[in-house]
């Protein structure tokens, strides 16, 4: 397969209260975007899956503070304001949200998942279950939570 060629891409991880995955998935967006712009498209797709999935208290991480400050304070007048404004929107479905930062050391499998939507150049998910071919990052990072 072509790969996302100058695209970003986002890797998601949705991990239980045992550290157990219950989803992930990646995807290529749909243009070529800075860090800060990417990772609040991360973390609307994260939160999307969680809907998908039926979730009803989710705790969202992200490992860039500038996306969690700006949902947290329910402010942004940045180039991304409009992604935060929506994520908001769709974070109120849920009984109780928590959005906390993340090392980025914790956040590895997120980042694998990306790699590989860029490799590709597709989106996939994976629903109940761990994508197999990023098992052992999986691991890594739930030994360091």
């Amino acid at each position: 397969m072509a790969g996302a060629g100058n695209r970003s891409t986002v890797g998601v991880v949705i991990r239980d209260s045992r550290g157990m995955v219950v989803a992930a998935a990646c995807k290529v967006l749909n243009g070529d975007y800075d860090a800060a712009v990417t990772e609040a498209f991360a973390v609307d797709e994260g939160i999307r899956l969680a809907l998908e999935m039926e979730l009803h208290r989710i705790i969202v991480e992200s490992d860039s503070i500038e996306v969690v400050d700006a949902i947290n304070e329910e402010n942004c007048n940045c180039e991304y304001g409009m992604v935060i404004q929506g994520s908001l929107e769709l974070l109120r479905v849920f009984r109780s949200w928590k959005v906390r930062h993340l090392k980025r050391d914790y956040n590895r499998a997120a980042h694998e998942l990306a790699q590989i939507a860029k490799t590709t150049g597709s989106s996939q998910q994976w629903k109940e279950m761990e994508p197999p071919m990023i098992r052992n990052v999986l691991l890594l990072d739930r030994a360091k939570c």
